[in-house]
């Protein structure tokens, strides 16, 4: 079985939470371990603490991460996730990349020679995998874009980034790059007709109504936005690289590699044999 890597686009569900004991619990076990005589509830209590500040816990996010991971290498499957956001987002992904490059201040010339453009190049170190959205040649700078479903869901108020996941996907695409400057990059693109059409439907079945009785123009001027200004269209959320947080991440990984080979442990014989798991 291949040794666990952690995707950038899922840092976020490794890093949070603490391992160890809480300031609460380190004043328990320095009250505890001062004590000349101890209860029986009293040593127990400070056997427990003591282990845990030797062997941390996994926290329990984090644990059903590496639950999933290990259930897509015995099941040789890939846990997928799919929505209307996802969809339109994967859909307009070129569009919303040379509108994103245009409102960077990149010229139509170098949009049109792929000065910026998609990066299709797949990443790896010894703790991360990735593929990051956009790597412009001779910069320190990588972008990530992010398609909002609607105007409702653009985050044009937001002052900083709101979705701490994207921040940690950041330092690991930074850390498998070596590059040094971030952006999140927020568009509002048109949704495309297939999906206009399959939300008529959505529509017309929730409430009884034939979709050849339904305006396709009403939905289209909905879910489109022709007539709205570039700058509402756009939003951008800038950050560094941070070489603590990146170590964070390996200590994680690392931490993680640590449950699962303790939850592979408890598997039978054969299932090792079959997968090739190795101590």
């Amino acid at each position: 079985m291949k040794e666990f890597k952690i995707r950038c686009s899922a840092i976020g569900d490794i890093t949070a939470g603490s391992m160890g004991l809480t300031a609460i619990q380190e004043d328990k076990l320095a009250a505890l371990s001062a004590k000349i005589t101890r209860t029986k509830l009293q040593g127990e209590e400070l056997a427990q603490l003591q282990a845990k500040k030797i062997f941390p816990d996994l926290p329990k996010g984090a644990q059903t991460y590496c639950m999933t991971w290990i259930k897509e290498q015995l099941y040789e499957r890939k846990q997928e996730f799919s929505s209307k956001q996802t969809q339109k987002g994967n859909e307009v992904e070129g569009t919303s990349i040379a509108f994103i490059g245009k409102m960077l201040g990149y010229s139509e010339f170098e949009l049109e020679t792929g000065v910026f453009k998609k990066n299709e190049d797949f990443f790896e170190n010894d703790f991360m995998t990735g593929t990051p959205d956009v790597l412009p040649p001779l910069s320190e700078l990588i972008v990530d874009a992010k398609n909002s479903w609607t105007c409702f869901t653009f985050p044009f108020f937001e002052k900083s980034l709101s979705e701490v996941k994207y921040w940690w996907q950041g330092q690991g695409y930074m850390a498998l790059t070596n590059r040094s400057k971030y952006i999140v990059a927020y568009t509002l693109m048109n949704t495309p007709d297939s999906i206009i059409e399959s939300e008529m439907r959505r529509y017309g079945y929730a409430n009884d109504i034939e979709t050849e009785d339904l305006s396709f123009e009403e939905f289209y001027d909905k879910m489109t936005y022709d007539k709205i200004p570039d700058e509402l269209k756009f939003k951008k959320f800038e950050f560094d690289r941070d070489d603590n947080a990146i170590k964070q991440i390996e200590q994680r990984v690392i931490a993680c590699r640590k449950f699962i080979n303790s939850e592979l442990a408890k598997l039978s014989p054969a299932i090792k044999l079959l997968h090739d798991i190795k101590f």
